[in-house]
């Protein structure tokens, strides 16, 4: 039976406000060990090194999975990386490891092992993953079938930013309690999201997209119990969500569907709650091209400046939601380099008080619209502090952006992933620095932006 809710929602939406989902909060709410060894991978490289510096890194992220400790980071260059020395492809049998790459998408993974049974396999705790690109089968028929599979009996990964592309099976496969899942997405999948023994987890701006097959979420007769699924969507497949007698209790709200064939809920559970989805929620099956790319592009609008006015066409949309996927495919840049960076100097008394707003960006140095998506840190004159940066753009130091960082993790270099508005060509782009402690500290900074 199908449940379509309108409630008042307040309750709910104050608490998915107070949980924090940026990559330090989940970073405390895991527990991780503050931060150890930082190792590299590059696959451009001719042959691996020790993987300690970017001079010297390994040529697989197996390597380097192998070589880590609990608390280590495992930073991968833009790249193509053919994980096969396993059947598993990339083995991840250790705990509180972070995995994470380039924005948007810049690692690319995927598995020739004759034997292939997944891409990547999780079997430990508080594993991080952010900013990877899957490939499978579809694409590739040498690829393996099966993209990322965490097992079961374990607890508290947290994935972000990852997207599973052409997999004859599932895109994510999950297992194990309390997953934490962000911005990830599938495209041509079988099923995009499956659930096998899954509970208290929590699902966030997920969306599974196909060619009018497969199922995008799909939770088996072991599939969970107690899970949250909140502002999720399917594009293009033949079931939007599929529950098997056995999943019981798991709540969905604000759930987007369109162009779904045959249902957008079978739900064959118990007491499984729909809030606003379905018809409700903006996408529904029946609407219009016109209707569906303009609720795609309100969901991703924080990405183009420009409101839509009322009267466009599929095709004046379409050309909107080509610079947003622009932005997702597009290569990042760094500014002024890799060498240099630009000081910030916090308040010389006051804790947590903004100091002086500097200029990182010159007017009419990026010649097109674009976007920020994370900033580089490579000096920071006090390591015991918490600090925040805030980013301004144009002659009026509009505010487009922050994120908050614990420097006691620091350990040299750092990059931290930051959203932005689309911003103006031609912008000049400031920043500003506040910290836990009043006494003029200093850090220098390197913006990471992507030309539209």
């Amino acid at each position: 039976m199908v449940y379509v809710e309108n409630e008042n929602l307040s309750s709910i939406r104050n608490g998915i406000n107070n949980v924090k989902t940026d990559t330090e909060s989940i970073q405390a709410a895991q527990g991780l060990a503050a931060i150890g060894t930082t190792w590299f991978v590059d696959a451009s490289v001719s042959s691996s090194g020790d993987g300690r510096t970017p001079d010297t890194a390994f040529k697989t992220i197996q390597e380097a999975v192998d070589a880590a400790s609990s608390g280590d980071v495992i930073f991968i260059e833009a790249g193509e990386y053919d994980e096969n020395a396993h059947p598993e492809g990339l083995k991840i049998t250790k705990n509180n490891l972070r995995i994470i790459s380039k924005p948007p998408f810049q690692a690319i993974i995927y598995n020739t092992h004759a034997s292939s049974t997944s891409t990547i396999y999780v079997d430990g705790d508080y594993i991080y993953f952010s900013d990877l690109l899957l490939m499978g089968d579809v694409y590739n028929a040498s690829y393996c079938s099966e993209g990322i599979i965490y097992t079961s009996g374990k607890l508290l990964r947290t994935t972000e930013r990852v997207a599973a592309f052409g997999f004859s099976g599932s895109g994510f496969q999950f297992n194990g309690n309390t997953h934490f899942v962000n911005d990830c997405f599938t495209i041509i999948c079988g099923i995009g999201f499956e659930f096998v023994t899954v509970v208290n987890s929590v699902l966030n701006n997920c969306v599974a997209m196909s060619i009018g097959a497969g199922t995008g979420f799909g939770l088996t007769s072991t599939g969970g119990d107690t899970n949250f699924f909140y502002n999720c969507g399917v594009v293009n497949v033949d079931t939007g969500i599929s529950i098997a007698s056995g999943s019981n209790d798991n709540l969905f709200v604000n759930f987007s569907f369109g162009n779904v064939t045959t249902a957008q809920i079978v739900d064959n559970g118990t007491n499984n709650k729909f809030i606003n989805c379905g018809s409700d929620s903006g996408i529904s099956h029946g609407n219009t091209l016109a209707e569906d790319l303009k609720t795609i592009y309100d969901d991703a609008k924080y990405l183009y400046s420009t409101a839509l006015d009322g009267s466009e066409t599929a095709n004046s949309i379409g050309e909107k939601v080509s610079t947003i996927l622009k932005n997702v495919r597009g290569t990042p840049k760094v500014y002024p380099d890799l060498a240099n960076g630009v000081q910030l100097t916090a308040h010389a008394t006051n804790a947590w008080t903004l100091g002086t707003i500097t200029q990182v960006v010159p007017a009419n140095t990026i010649t097109n619209n674009f976007t920020i998506g994370g900033i580089a840190i490579d000096t920071i004159s006090d390591t015991t502090k918490l600090y925040q940066v805030n980013l301004y753009y144009g002659d009026g130091d509009t505010f487009c952006g922050s994120f908050t960082f614990d420097a006691n993790k620091f350990n040299g270099f750092a990059s931290y992933p930051v959203k932005t508005i689309q911003i103006p060509a031609n912008s000049k782009v400031s920043a500003a620095v506040a910290c836990s402690g009043g006494a003029g500290e200093t850090l220098n900074i390197k913006i990471l932006y992507t030309e539209l």
